[in-house]
């Protein structure tokens, strides 16, 4: 859910395929008069006989259809919208998926300018807390992650954290929970 661009979704479809991003790219070192193109042969080789097929199916969605469209044009340049199912989805629509194997659910909510006044960017945190322990807490092969960018938002989420990562995104240090 809120899936943006789909750069998580992305990653993880790339990852499960163990495909190398940007094999088909046109870099410009190719183009230099030093550039040895059969050593590059060789790793590109590597990289294509690395692939795997798999039946890993990710789903991505977003409330907004322009970044549906986003995240479907991104898939598709990346080679990986054969393991995406990506849709238009309200977050308070979202329920887990059924698998024996279980899961991970990757959360980055919208905050600070991206959503408005903070009052209502705290109710959608909060919200967003009630789905994660109504939907995904009841089982223990799902693992929750949110890029979180205070503590205003990890509170309103209710949740005991597990672990915490802090890094810098988008210019500002955020919090990566693990729930």
């Amino acid at each position: 859910p809120m899936c943006g661009s789909g750069t998580f979704a992305i990653e993880a479809a790339l990852m499960a395929k163990q495909q190398a991003p940007n094999l088909n790219h046109d870099f410009a070192a190719l183009h230099w008069p030093s550039f040895k193109d059969k050593d590059f042969q060789k790793v590109l080789s590597r990289c294509q006989d690395m692939q795997k097929e798999t039946t890993t199916q990710i789903q991505a969605s977003d409330l907004h259809p322009g970044a549906v469209s986003i995240c479907q044009n991104n898939a598709e340049r990346a080679d990986a919208l054969d393991s995406l199912a990506i849709e238009q989805l309200d977050i308070h629509d979202l329920s887990r998926p059924e698998t024996e194997h279980g899961g991970l659910l990757i959360l980055n909510p919208p905050y600070g300018s991206r959503i408005g006044e903070q009052k209502s960017v705290l109710s959608l945190w909060s919200d967003i807390g009630k789905l994660i322990r109504s939907q995904f807490m009841q089982e223990d092969n799902w693992k929750t992650v949110i890029v979180c960018p205070d503590l205003a938002s990890e509170k309103a989420l209710g949740l005991t954290i597990k672990r915490r990562l802090i890094v810098s995104h988008g210019g500002s240090s955020v919090n990566i929970l693990e729930i």
